[in-house]
């Protein structure tokens, strides 16, 4: 699986070495703006699934102010791409608060894994870890069944025309700034950092928890992701030898409020997995058989809940 570790030497690089990257490995390049009038960049990607057959359409875009230190992307997902409309405009985009990455415009170490059909970055800000997911989820299911299974997942939800200036900076500690494997809502509960786009064409936003960090119930919020809504998942343990056990992280919706039973399990994350943060710290490899994984926390989150393994090869 193709894999980088490097640092950048800012925001704006970052997205300058994923694109390089991502386009040796089955992304191929639609717009690329580096440094427009405005001084942001804008990248557009479509790729080609693991078949060489799929289309699939994803972005990133640039925003910053550099009198209020935030430099961050907004992330999207498409359905196809047309060069007379702007990155706002392009078919299919999600049009309410999608996600983005709070980041900074200082070095900034990373870890990008990509194959045809996603592409997977960690960041390290100061002392804290953003991440990011781009393209399909591994469908429990046919191609014919769901055919444009599309994930959109960051750190945190961009629409810095509504929330104050600290909520955009990376140092943001509200529920507005979790990982796409442990979602969170935003305070009106409009906004998530991780949306599907469903059978039907509709941005399903994601969400574990509230805008003040408390477990959703299954009342409040149907759609989640498994196992890191439970709170039974902080009792998962290493095995007697000190073996580490790894979950696919699931998404699924509920039928009905307080019902314990799914409607929909639509798939789960390729290469990304729940592990129990007992004796794990960020930035720990752990070894299973000949895979090799990165253990990352949920932005400056370190309860045994707050940790997730990404596979690097």
């Amino acid at each position: 699986m193709p894999f980088q570790q490097d640092t950048a030497t800012s925001y704006q690089d970052l997205l300058n070495q994923l694109r390089l990257f991502v386009t040796q490995h089955g992304w191929f390049e639609k717009r690329w703006v580096e440094k427009n009038v405005n001084g942001e960049s804008e990248l557009i990607l479509r790729g080609q699934g693991i078949s060489g057959q799929d289309q699939i359409f994803v972005g990133i875009k640039t925003y910053s102010d550099t009198g209020q230190d935030y430099f961050n992307w907004q992330l999207q997902g498409m359905v196809g791409f047309d060069d007379n409309y702007s990155f706002e405009e392009q078919p299919g985009v999600i049009t309410q608060e999608p996600p983005s990455l709070a980041l900074w415009d200082k070095p900034i170490p990373y870890w990008l894994i990509v194959n045809a059909s996603r592409i997977i970055l960690v960041a390290k800000i100061s002392t804290v870890y953003v991440s990011m997911y781009l393209g399909f989820l591994k469908v429990y299911g046919t191609p014919g069944q769901y055919p444009y299974p599309l994930i959109v997942g960051g750190s945190l939800i961009h629409n810095p025309d509504q929330f104050s200036v600290q909520n955009l900076r990376w140092s943001n500690t509200s529920s507005e700034h979790r990982c796409f494997t442990d979602p969170g809502l935003n305070n009106n509960e409009t906004g998530s950092t991780l949306y599907q786009r469903q059978p039907t064409g509709f941005w399903q936003p994601y969400a574990n928890r509230k805008f003040d960090d408390q477990r959703i119930y299954y009342g409040d919020h149907y759609h989640h992701i498994w196992p890191t809504v439970n709170e039974s998942a902080t009792q998962i343990r290493e095995g007697l030898n000190g073996e580490r056990s790894l979950f696919p992280l699931v998404m699924y919706e509920h039928e009905v409020p307080h019902a314990n039973t799914a409607k929909n399990v639509w798939g789960e994350f390729d290469g990304c997995y729940f592990i129990s943060g007992f004796g794990v710290s960020a930035e720990d490899t752990i070894t299973i058989g000949s895979d090799t994984y990165l253990v990352v926390p949920n932005i400056h989150r370190t309860g045994v809940n707050d940790y997730w393994a990404l596979k690097l090869a």
